[in-house]
């Protein structure tokens, strides 16, 4: 970007070399629209408060569909990548209801071969479960929890968008009244 401004404005005069950001405040001035993105591009994040960000919900039928596949769209949208006004360090996802966890499937032998592993804390105390003795267990929303989960980055702002995440078995919810949109 240093570049391409300092060619496009005047080939041969080196505006950038002192204070770059009050020159790219100068650029974001001008009247020419790629310029001017490119100026405010550099300068910052577009800064959002909590009140100005709209929470939408959305309706998800878990119904034959592939628990990865599932999981990564999920979580773009508990962590607001899919909206324009996307921040890494605040909190602008959106709800996610999902129904009929219980009929989600793997491809391949995932189901019955995966391990999802966990650790006690004490020596030895490394334990294993695999889809298919949670699903015998009815803890079929775990799965996708952990799916998730893996797919979210760690630290407090993952756990706080993962409560934003809500899986229910059969057809059922009580979000209602929050009219999600169907997807």
């Amino acid at each position: 970007m240093r570049y391409f401004i300092k060619r496009y404005l005047s080939p041969g005069i080196d505006y950038l070399d002192t204070g770059i950001v009050t020159k790219l405040k100068a650029y974001a001035d001008y009247d020419d629209p790629d310029i001017k993105a490119l100026a405010l591009a550099g300068l910052h994040y577009s800064q959002y408060k909590n009140k100005e960000i709209k929470k939408n919900w959305y309706l998800i039928d878990a119904q034959n569909v592939v628990v990865g596949r599932l999981a990564a769209y999920i979580s773009k949208v508990l962590r607001g990548k899919n909206k324009p006004t996307y921040n890494p360090h605040i909190d602008n996802g959106d709800f996610v209801v999902v129904t009929n966890i219980e009929k989600i499937k793997f491809t391949g032998k995932k189901f019955k071969e995966k391990k999802y592993f966990r650790h006690t804390g004490h020596p030895g105390g490394i334990k294993e479960i695999s889809p298919l003795s949670l699903s015998q267990k009815n803890k079929s929303d775990e799965i996708l929890k952990l799916a998730v989960k893996r797919m979210l980055p760690g630290g407090p702002l993952a756990k706080k968008q993962l409560t934003k995440l809500k899986i229910y078995n059969g057809e059922k919810h009580p979000h209602e009244i929050q009219k999600p949109t169907e997807i």
